[in-house]
C-alpha cells in the first residue's frame, strides 16, 4: 500500500510562465455592423501538478489585452452609411487546465476560466444623404468592467526541454448588461516550466 508523503506531492508540482499571441472575432455587440477582428497578447503564470505522468492539472493567473477594429460602408438609397468600430479589452482571468501528457506529438487539453474585463467600445456612424448632400454623424460609446468567463480546448507539444508550444481556441463571454460581447479566440504561444 503506497504511503502518501509531502515530498512526493511537491516533486510532482512545478511552476510555469506562458506568453501567447491571439487573434479572434468579436460578436454579439450592439454597436457594430460587421464582425471585427482582433490582435492581442496573453501572459500567464501558474502552477502545474503531474498525475502519474499521464495527466497534469494547471491553475494560472492570466492577463490578456485585445483590440478589435472594423470599418465598412453600406448603401440604402438615398443613404450611404460609413461605420468605424473600435473595441479595447483588458482581462484578468483565473484559469484551470487539464492536459493529457503521454508524450504524444500533440497532447490535448481542456480549460475553463473566470475573471473580470475592463472594456472601451466606440462606434462612429456617418450617414450621408445623397438628395440633400448632408451628413449626420452618430457616436456611440460604452465602457466599464464586467464579469467574464471562458471555455476552451487546444493542443500542446514539446519544443525543447521545459519549453512547450501551445495552440488553443476559446470562447470568451463578457457579461456587460449594456453591450454583452462574445469572442472566438485562437492563440499561439509557448509555455516554459521552471
Amino acid at each position: 500500500m503506497p504511503i502518501y508523503s509531502y515530498s512526493s506531492f511537491f516533486s510532482n508540482l512545478s511552476t510555469y510562465g506562458s506568453l501567447s499571441a491571439d487573434v479572434g472575432i468579436l460578436d454579439a455587440t450592439n454597436n457594430r455592423d460587421s464582425n471585427p477582428f482582433n490582435i492581442g497578447f496573453i501572459g500567464a503564470i501558474g502552477v502545474q501538478y503531474d498525475i502519474n505522468h499521464e495527466f497534469n492539472v494547471r491553475g494560472e493567473v492570466e492577463l490578456s489585452m485585445r483590440r478589435f477594429g472594423a470599418s465598412g460602408e453600406s448603401t440604402r438609397h438615398p443613404f450611404i452609411v460609413n461605420t468605424k468600430y473600435d473595441y479595447k479589452k483588458t482581462s484578468l482571468m483565473f484559469n484551470v487546465f487539464t492536459e493529457r501528457n503521454r508524450g504524444w506529438i500533440l497532447d490535448p487539453y481542456l480549460m475553463a476560466g473566470v475573471g473580470i474585463s475592463n472594456f472601451n467600445e466606440t462606434a462612429i456612424r456617418d450617414r450621408y444623404t445623397v438628395w440633400t448632400n448632408t451628413h449626420e454623424i452618430e457616436e456611440l460609446r460604452n465602457s466599464g468592467s464586467a464579469f467574464t468567463w471562458a471555455i476552451g480546448t487546444g493542443m500542446a507539444f514539446d519544443i525543447i526541454n521545459s519549453l512547450r508550444g501551445d495552440i488553443g481556441i476559446r470562447r470568451i463571454f463578457i457579461m456587460d448588461s449594456g453591450s454583452p460581447a462574445a469572442i472566438l479566440s485562437v492563440s499561439f504561444g509557448v509555455r516554459y516550466t521552471f
